[in-house]
């Protein structure tokens, strides 16, 4: 006759011990928050007192701290800063990290936001639907940043022109370059971007994809003007991308240019035209009141260019040379181009 073993019931001490093993991991990772939200508390009251110390004033409306127990997260409703005749002002910031991947920070901000530049200087209101800022920090620098704006709508006043502009979405991305050990990768993307005050026609869809080989020091947060850029008095760029469309018109170009002390660029970049007899029409709110430089491009290409149908538009393709901020098609000038700074 067989007897049936009973299983063996697991001790109470296991328990306790089990007990014990997630207590001390939870007073342990509180203790982690704590010191993670104490930390950035002083962050905070340190930058009210060098504000304070460089005659500024860092005002944090509603400061709050938390997000125990997954997220560090700070809110400032509203927050302002001014330093003399300069002010930041935002209806809402946030910030979050994730208390186990802290090197991810993103930001949040609601509109209306609004700069003030400076004694008579421009002054500029935004407003939109959502803003974001997702950053990956280390090592002192950051590897990669993500911005995207929702529905942002900008004025810009103090001008003998007010401006007003609006999109649709507007990105910009940052990245560290994988081909250039102190390049950075940048893209700008805008969708739908109309402007009453430049009277376009139709909306536009604009993308810019840059290389800077010697751009490190946009992600180490040490720019402080475009001029810090310059290696020998220069700034060598790479354009991966550059197109503007708005219907069945595009014009986009790529290639290496360089850029001087004085913003101007330099460099030969194959031009490619779709619906080249709308050039000049869809270009010309895009630069300085009385610039040619767009009739005078629509003029020589219908010229000059070997134009071909696509998509039932004429196409062509053009060599334009970029010297010292001056643009020209062979032997012929089409003007100034405006400087980067």
């Amino acid at each position: 006759m067989s007897t049936t073993s009973r299983p063996k019931r697991p001790s109470k001490k296991s328990y306790f011990i089990l007990a014990g093993m997630v207590g001390l991991g939870i007073a342990a990772w509180s203790t982690y928050w704590n010191i993670g939200s104490g930390a950035i508390s002083d962050t905070l009251k340190n930058a009210h007192r060098i504000a304070e110390v460089e005659g500024a004033a860092f005002n944090c409306t509603n400061e709050t701290v938390g997000g125990y127990p997954f997220r560090f997260e700070v809110t400032c409703s509203p927050l302002r800063l001014e330093r003399g005749a300069q002010s930041l002002f935002a209806q809402e910031m946030r910030g979050v990290a994730l208390a186990y991947n802290p090197t991810h920070v993103i930001l949040e901000a609601d509109s209306p936001f609004e700069v003030i530049a400076g004694q008579g200087g421009p002054g500029y209101a935004a407003t939109w639907d959502s803003a974001r800022l997702s950053a990956h920090v280390g090592s002192g620098r950051i590897s990669k940043a993500d911005m995207v704006i929702e529905n942002p709508a900008l004025s810009v006043v103090a001008l003998q022109t007010p401006l007003r502009l609006a999109a649709e979405a507007a990105e910009m991305h940052l990245r560290e370059s994988g081909e250039e050990a102190e390049g950075v990768d940048a893209a700008v993307l805008v969708k739908q971007f109309t402007s009453e005050t430049m009277a376009l026609e139709q909306p536009l869809d604009i993308e810019l994809i840059v290389t800077a080989p010697e751009g490190a020091s946009v992600l180490e947060g040490k720019l402080r003007d475009p001029r810090d850029l310059l290696v020998d008095g220069k700034l060598d760029l790479i354009v991966r991308t550059a197109r503007v469309a708005s219907g069945d018109f595009f014009v986009q170009t790529q290639g290496p240019v360089t850029v001087d002390d004085q913003g101007r660029l330099s460099g030969t970049l194959p031009l490619t035209v779709s619906g080249v007899d709308k050039l000049a029409e869809v270009l010309s709110p895009l630069f300085p009141d009385g610039s040619r430089l767009p009739q005078s491009l629509e003029k020589t290409a219908m010229s000059i260019g070997k134009s071909n149908m696509v998509n039932g538009q004429p196409t062509i393709q053009l060599p334009v040379t970029l010297e010292n901020g001056r643009a020209r098609i062979a032997f012929i000038d089409l003007g100034p181009v405006p400087p980067l700074f």
